[in-house]
Formats: structure tokens, C-alpha cells, sequence
């Protein structure tokens, strides 16, 4: 999720559309990486550095609710104006 942040940086540079951000926990291996990806902490500690600029945070490939718990747990009294948090969760763990 880390090398995300120059990316999702650029994209706020150039819209005021809603960012939406699911990031993997890690590069699969059948993209590269080696199939080992980060722990929910790693996870939000890298969240949490781009959070100001995305509207809805979520994951994506190697996370699942703990991901999910440990972003709410940082991030649910952040969100503010357009950005919001909420405690349920789809089948996939993501917030909604």
C-alpha cells in the first residue's frame, strides 16, 4: 500500500472527484511479488499517510477484516466532510 501514496497524490492533484482506494496487503505472486504481503498494522500505517487526500478507503488482494478493523480503528475519527467510516462491512471486509 505504500507505493500507492505518489499515485493517489497525483490523482488529487488533478480532480475533485471522490478517490476511492482499495490497496492490496501485498504483490501476489503471479504478478511479481513474492505472495507475502503486510499485517493489518503495516497496512494502516500506509493508509494512513494518504488518507487525507481519498474519499472512500477500503482493500483490496490479501486483506480481510482484521485490514479493515485496524483502518477504523486509526482513521473512524478522522473522517470527516465528504469522508466517512462506517462500522458495517461487505462480504469482502471493506467498509461501506
Amino acid at each position: 500500500p505504500a507505493q500507492m501514496l505518489p499515485i493517489i497524490k497525483e490523482y488529487a492533484a488533478h480532480t475533485d472527484m471522490p478517490l476511492v482506494v482499495k490497496a492490496n496487503a501485498g504483490v501476489p505472486e503471479e504478478h511479481g511479488g513474492t505472495g507475502v504481503g503486510c499485517d493489518p498494522v503495516s497496512y494502516a500505517d500506509a493508509a494512513q499517510e494518504y488518507f487525507e487526500y481519498v474519499t472512500y478507503l477500503g482493500g483490496c488482494c490479501g486483506t480481510d477484516p482484521a485490514f479493515i478493523k485496524e483502518l477504523h480503528k486509526r482513521l473512524g475519527n478522522a473522517a470527516g466532510g465528504d469522508r466517512t467510516l462506517s462500522h458495517k462491512m461487505n462480504n469482502r471486509g471493506d467498509l461501506r
